[in-house]
């Protein structure tokens, strides 16, 4: 996937604006830093990005403590925000731009950074480059201040050069002349003995004789795909809502270059013969099922006629067999598990020698049972030992009420 970078310009936004930009393609610097109007910026392909990069310049930053409770996703947030931050900002809260750093609340009753920035100014150049075909994924900025060691940039732009210092000792970000007695300034801040000093390719050789050590090359292409990487994204609250729009309509691109672009064909032709084996599939299985149950119960039905002759229709074959053999046990004389006897025997083997039953009553092949005796019955065991002889035993009151299970174990 291609992603094209966009530095945002410290002038207002215009048809005849220039933005310095560069392209990556899969991650790697495709293109070296050009610039160029934003209808004449590289066109973007479907699953590619835009990039906006805020520069260094034209932002504060603030380090405040939210109250506990506050998430991101309080609906009040905003205001807590501009309540905090009213007596730092200069600019009336409405004009200005905030934005959270994307560890928020990661640590509870940890200060977060905020990044405040002018919100006409950032508005403009977004619709601009919304109208040029251009809409931005991801707004980031320059230079963030949640670094713990020690960084100095030496930066250069049309107008001027300076330093650009980040790390806890000069609290977060700080925007410094381009001389020796600024450095040592930011050198003398630092307490560890760790610091690293970047320098543009230009300027390397004087970085270099002020720093009195050698500076790590970075290039402003090489800057920028590093912000693009961080995980800050400036588009939140009133950009948040745009950002999901525009989302939602590279999705709806996507799917719509899918399913009608033509070099799309073969891979639609494959997912499409895909679902169909899978659809034909599923039928045979379900076809193979309800042959097997079909059989099943014709054997079923099969056995109880054949055992049976008598029973012409077959309705529940289990209750209709328990049935016949019931009848079959009474005409032989035999004892089944629902009679009063065999399910005496079966109580008094489970609640054992000292449980004497002075009230019976049976009907309909339940027993309720009462005794007088004070011996207290292990309620659960004797529920256990009757459900494995094939009975359910309950107490009800001073009753112990008995029934038969289907098909009770003789």
């Amino acid at each position: 996937m291609s992603t094209l970078i966009v530095c945002l310009p410290p002038v207002s936004a215009g048809p005849s604006t220039n933005y310095s930009y560069l392209r990556l393609n899969a991650g790697s610097i495709e293109d070296s830093q050009a610039s160029a109007t934003a209808a004449l910026l590289p066109a973007i392909g479907r699953g590619s990005e835009v990039v906006v990069v805020v520069p260094s310049a034209a932002l504060s930053w603030h380090s405040i403590q939210l109250p506990d409770g506050v998430t991101a996703s309080s609906p009040r947030l905003r205001s807590i925000l501009e309540g905090l931050l009213e007596e730092r900002l200069l600019d009336d809260l409405d004009t200005v731009h905030l934005a959270l750093a994307p560890t928020f609340r990661t640590v509870e009753n940890s200060s977060t950074w905020v990044a405040a920035c002018n919100k006409a100014w950032l508005f403009e150049h977004l619709q601009v480059l919304e109208a040029a075909q251009r809409p931005v994924t991801k707004v980031v900025p320059e230079f963030s201040p949640d670094l713990e060691t020690l960084q100095v940039h030496a930066i250069s732009d049309e107008n001027s050069s300076y330093w650009v210092a980040i790390g806890a000792s000069v609290d977060g970000l700080m925007h410094l002349p381009f001389s020796l007695a600024a450095l040592k300034a930011v050198r003398r801040s630092e307490d560890s003995v760790g610091w690293q000093v970047f320098a543009e390719p230009a300027m390397a050789a004087e970085a270099e004789l002020f720093a009195q050590s050698p500076v790590i090359l970075l290039t402003r292409s090489q800057r920028w795909a590093e912000a693009m990487r961080s995980p800050w994204d400036m588009a939140q609250f009133e950009l948040s809502k745009t950002a999901r729009s525009r989302s939602l309509k590279k999705v709806k691109a996507l799917v719509q270059e899918f399913t009608r672009g033509p070099q799309w064909r073969l891979a639609r032709w494959g997912l499409g013969l895909f679902f169909v084996a899978n659809l034909a599939g599923l039928n045979v299985f379900a076809w193979q099922q309800q042959t097997s149950l079909a059989a099943s119960r014709s054997e079923i039905k099969n056995t109880l006629m054949q055992t049976f002759p008598n029973v012409k229709v077959v309705v529940d074959a289990p209750l209709q067999m328990q049935r016949e053999l019931t009848v079959l046990r009474q005409a032989a004389g035999v004892a089944s598990g629902g009679d009063l006897e065999v399910m005496l025997n079966a109580l008094g083997a489970a609640t054992g020698p000292g449980y004497s039953i002075n009230n019976i009553n049976y009907s309909a092949g339940q027993l309720r049972v009462s005794s007088s005796a004070d011996v207290k019955l292990d309620a659960a065991k004797v529920s256990a030992l009757m459900k494995a002889k094939g009975y359910t035993a309950l107490r009800e009151g001073d009753f112990l009420v008995v029934t038969p299970d289907a098909a009770p174990v003789q």
